[in-house]
């Protein structure tokens, strides 16, 4: 007896190492605990709290019993390991289980989802839902050929200093980055950043003939821009002329001479 005691009590100090908020005292029909509830189960229970391996803590249900730094003591002083194993082995099982059945559900649902999106491009593409699907795309186009835009024109700056921009160099390089975007969704990228402030458009100031790609030329304002900057290196050419030619100040609005050094 003494012997099933000790068994129990060891056999259940390792189970409750891998249940951190406790388990109910006494096994019950499809419920999990930590002693049976037989002659020697109860005498093993009551010696683990007496002992204080282990403690009862309230829950809103039932009491829950958990184990002790004293019951962690005592099992790593009699290296009591194959229960300790076996209930790792039972931990790691049951997850696995609940990992291969989240994969299953995952799998479905990435089922469900592809053919309600084939659904949705084959019956309402042409419909509102469909137009707004495609200006989310769009919108999303667009925040890519910004930033594409940003960074060549650093890249253009590095090389030429006192130099803008043109159109029809930045759209080379977008070409050469990633792929050039359509002329429409290039010049609302140009506007866009214009209008944030993070990016200036200057006029082209020579003869409309002689504009290199005139497609990419569009109206700003009452301007035909050609050419851009960062508003960095705005800031720096303005400050390299007067005050006549800076006209009203802003970093964008650098005058003709400017301008027209930077047609090539």
């Amino acid at each position: 007896m003494a012997d099933q005691v000790e068994n129990l009590v060891l056999d259940s100090l390792a189970k409750s190492l891998f249940y951190p908020d406790g388990l109910p005292l006494y096994k019950a029909r499809g419920r999990e605990g930590l002693f049976p509830r037989s002659s020697a189960g109860k005498k093993a229970a009551q010696l683990c709290l007496e002992q204080g391996l282990l403690v009862l803590d309230s829950h809103p249900a039932e009491e829950r019993a958990r184990l002790t730094a004293r019951g962690e003591e005592l099992l790593a002083r009699l290296r009591h390991w194959g229960p300790v194993l076996e209930e790792l082995d039972k931990a790691v099982r049951s997850l696995c289980s609940e990992l291969t059945a989240q994969a299953q559900r995952m799998d479905e649902l990435r089922h469900h989802l592809t053919r309600a999106l084939e659904w949705i491009a084959l019956h309402i593409r042409d419909q509102p839902t469909g137009l707004a699907l495609t200006s989310l795309r769009a919108a999303s186009t667009d925040g890519h050929v910004e930033q594409q835009i940003q960074i060549y024109l650093r890249q253009w700056e590095d090389k030429h200093p006192q130099l803008d921009c043109p159109f029809s160099e930045l759209y080379a390089g977008l070409q050469g980055m990633s792929g050039a975007p359509a002329v429409g969704v290039f010049q609302d990228a140009l506007r866009h950043l214009a209008a944030r402030g993070t990016v200036c458009l200057h006029p082209w100031t020579g003869p409309l003939a002689e504009i290199p790609v005139p497609e990419l030329a569009f109206l700003h304002g009452h301007a035909l821009v050609y050419y851009a900057s960062s508003r960095a290196q705005a800031n720096a050419l303005t400050a390299q002329v007067s005050q006549t030619q800076r006209g009203n100040g802003s970093g964008c609005e650098r005058g003709v001479s400017l301008t027209q050094g930077s047609v090539q």
